[in-house]
């Protein structure tokens, strides 16, 4: 398929001054291949263009070479 298998777990709790948010991720690695782009990537895998581009340090989208490997934030559900 369009990924390389396996990922890692993480589960992020942001605090407020008031309140905390929970979001969990799986880091999952992908291989980019001929026609994808950081969009395409980051539907594929439901995550955020722009978190996307900022953790893979891409400047510009057009210069994303055929075999890069990005590592895309899955969010997942998370478990108690």
């Amino acid at each position: 398929m369009g990924g390389i298998k396996g990922g890692f777990y993480q589960k992020v709790t942001t605090t407020y001054k008031y309140s905390s948010t929970v979001r969990c991720t799986l880091l999952k690695k992908h291989k980019v291949k001929k026609g994808q782009n950081p969009t395409s990537i980051a539907k594929k895998y439901g995550a955020s263009v722009k978190e996307l581009m900022k953790d893979n340090k891409i400047k510009n989208p057009r210069r994303l070479q055929i075999g890069t490997i990005l590592t895309v934030k899955k969010p997942i559900p998370c478990s108690k």
